[in-house]
């Protein structure tokens, strides 16, 4: 599972209208903090469930806090993001 924080960057940390994103008017950076939490690891009834995701938003919003404090997410910056997410595969056409 993974689990996305996303930041906006910029004076006031406004995010990207959708006229801003269509027509590539946004000049703030958009940053992601990534976790990743093996299936596994995850409860498997559902009040543990709630309670693992109640945690998660206490998180991100611990996250969000220090961001708009910081203006970056704590910790080392990834030099390769996407190594860290697999969102790119080769498709396969016939």
């Amino acid at each position: 599972l993974y689990d996305l924080t996303i930041a906006y960057g910029g004076r006031n940390h406004e995010p990207p209208t959708p006229l801003d994103m269509g027509c590539g008017n946004y000049g703030n950076p958009i940053l992601f903090y990534c976790k990743r939490y093996p299936m596994e690891d995850l409860p498997t009834d559902e009040e543990g469930l709630k309670n693992w995701l109640f945690d998660r938003w206490q998180e991100k919003e611990e996250l969000l806090t220090y961001f708009h404090e910081h203006n970056k997410f704590p910790g080392p910056r990834n030099p390769d993001p996407f190594k860290v997410v697999p969102v790119w595969k080769k498709v396969k056409t016939e």
